[in-house]
This record gives C-alpha cells, structure tokens and sequence, in this order.
C-alpha cells in the first residue's frame, strides 16, 4: 500500500491568557534507532521548477513557505518576498519596499494566513504586514518585541512566534494575538535554548510546527527532543531521539575549514495521523568544499559558505504513538529549506553562475 507523507514542519504553545512559567514535566519516550518498518522508504519527487529569472532571484533564498493553494513564497536578504504557483511561475512580489508605511526594508520570516495572504515579518523593524496574495499590503502591524519567526495555530487569534518581547523575560516562544488593532500577547514560554552548552556561538530558538487539533509542537534544534504541547498549554509528552550520529548536546555554529559542522534538528512536520517527520541537518560528504568556496583573497568567510554543499538533510518519520522510527533517509543534495508542508527547497549553483531552485515532495512508500 502506498501512502503519501506530504505534510511535514515544526512547533510548540500555551494557549493560556497570561504569561506563564510552565513547571509540568511530559513523559519522555526515548526512540531507539531501529526501524518499525524495515520495507518502507521515502521517494522524493520533483513537483515544481521557480522561475528564478523573472523572480530576480540571485541567491539562497533565506525564508520561505508554503500557502495552501500550493504556491510559494521566498526571500532574499534584503529583498520583498517573491510569490510563485503550484507550476513553479513567478506571479508578484509581496509588498513594497522602502521605510514607509506599509513599506518593507525586506522579508525576515513569511508565514502562510488563511486566504492565500501571507504575514511577513520586516526585516528592519519591529513591524509586521499581511500582504494579499496579488502583492498589496492589506494590513500593518507593530509587533510586541524583537519577534524572528511565525507559525500560525489559528489566524487571526493564535500566532505562535519566536523571539523576545518585552515583560516576558527570557522566554522565547509567545502566543500572539492579531485580531486587534494591535498585536497582543497571550502567554510566554520556553526558557532559552543556551548554544554555549555545547560550545555553539549563535543564538539558537526552537523549531516549531502545528499539528492536529491546535497543538503544538516545539523542537530542541540541539537535543533532538519534540514535545507536544496542549491547547491549553500543557506538555503532553515529549519524543527524545539519540542516534550514534548526533551528540548529546550539539552546538550551534558551522563548524571550520577542518572542522565539520555539527548536527541540528532543523525542522519538524506534524502529520494528522500523529506522525512527526523531523529533519536533521548534518555535516555533508562536500562540506570542506564548501569552505574552500568560500574564501576571498586568502581568507575564509563563514557568512559567504556555499551551504547547500555544507549540509545534507536527514528525514525521519517517527511515530508518536509507539515510539518508533518508521524510517528514514537522506534528502538529495541542495535542500536548503523545509516548507510547512514538509515539501523541501532544493538549490543549485550551476557552472555558468546562474542559480536553480526547485521544489521536492518526499512520499512515504509503506509496504
């Protein structure tokens, strides 16, 4: 029998009505690395090919999502978000750039709201605008904090976002509400994932996807731990994955040019079916290539590497029910994101320095 694994992103929440510090603990099933379904696999197919010329797209792209009538939408840093359908064409930027009202200095994080609009964070401010899928901005807002991702429970009362805000402390994921005029934080949570623990040297938040029925689910990028978390803001249970092949405590940082970079869980889709696919991006067989790449005049540059030759992407189908492996495998070369829909990015530099960037479907093959 053949089931399709189409659904596949990241999350966490407290859907409470006030800031508050969560003290319960979830039970936590540990996952052995042993496959529950030895004649599974997972294809991956090509479904869509963006039109990078007309979009004036030059680089790596450094967000992007999925809206539910199948197109997408990605960004350049600093750049407008470019909006593309099902079949790959290129149909408008989202917004205006400029530093005005209902203008953008760039997308920082897009996040799909219903009606095919999309909420874009602004690159250069606390600000955000809901732009309508013809490229106008419908609304503005002015966010609570210095906010850096979004992944929206229930638009337009329960966005969760990632970041800082102001009499939250140090908790880094907020329940956000944007019904009103202005945008208002129902509850805070989640003390802050400490990079220097395993000797990282940037700031790491946790992964966030929705699943059924509100939940959400939050994933420790350094851990390899998912827990899920309650409408009402209770952690339900929590999957804990130790492979040989990710350290107990990684690091957040991209390694050196003799030094390959460490493993981190890079995003999380929750099926309705209560199986989670997480995506574990790990140290490529290319990744001293692209070190080498990257130097300029006899020195190396971390923030110029070639990452799709850095990284390779690891999925794994975990099932929340018996806590098992399903099965697993590695994404072709080139994926550069994971869209909410656990499709994935795939990027390509070619010889003649032109880019490509395609979409790919992993399904899963059960037998």
């Amino acid at each position: 029998m053949h089931r399709e694994c189409a659904h596949i992103l990241y999350s966490l929440v407290a859907l409470g009505l006030a800031t508050t510090a969560l003290t319960a603990q979830p039970a936590t099933v540990t996952i052995p690395d042993a496959l529950s379904c030895t004649g599974c696999r997972i294809e991956f197919r090509m479904i869509a090919v963006l039109d990078v010329e007309r979009a004036e797209l030059a680089g790596i792209p450094i967000v992007a999502t999925s809206l539910p009538s199948g197109r997408y939408a990605l960004a350049e840093y600093p750049a407008l978000a470019a909006l593309f359908g099902s079949d790959g064409a290129f149909q408008v930027r989202l917004g205006r750039l400029g530093r005005g009202p209902r203008e953008l200095e760039g997308a920082a994080a897009l996040a799909a709201t219903p009606g095919d609009s999309v909420l874009v964070l602004d690159a250069g401010s606390y600000r955000a605008m809901l732009v309508a899928a013809d490229g106008r901005v419908a609304r503005e807002f002015t966010l609570p904090g210095a906010l850096q991702s979004a992944t929206v429970l229930a638009w337009p009362t329960h966005v969760a976002m990632t970041g800082r805000v102001a009499g939250a402390g140090a908790r880094q994921v907020h329940i956000v509400d944007f019904s009103g005029g202005t945008p208002t934080v129902r509850a805070s949570f989640l003390e802050p994932i400490d990079p220097r623990a395993g000797g990282g040297d940037v700031s790491v938040l946790p992964v966030l996807a929705t699943g059924a029925r509100r939940a959400l689910w939050a994933g420790d990028p350094l851990e390899y731990r998912i827990t899920r978390w309650s409408e009402s803001g209770t952690p339900e249970f929590t999957l804990l994955r130790k492979p040989s092949w990710f350290a107990s405590r990684s690091s957040a940082w991209r390694g050196s040019p003799t030094v390959a970079p460490p493993p981190l869980l890079a995003a999380v889709v929750a099926r309705d079916d209560e199986r989670i696919v997480a995506y574990v991006r790990r140290a490529s067989v290319t990744w001293r290539a692209a070190w080498a790449s990257s130097a300029r005049g006899g020195e190396v540059r971390s923030n110029s590497l070639a990452l799709q030759d850095l990284y390779e992407v690891v999925l794994e189908v975990l099932d929340a029910q018996t806590g098992r492996v399903v099965t697993r495998a590695v994404a072709p070369a080139g994926v550069i994101h994971v869209l909410p829909n656990g499709q994935l990015v795939q990027y390509e530099e070619r010889a003649d320095g032109e880019i490509a960037l395609r979409v790919l479907e992993p399904r899963l093959i059960e037998r």
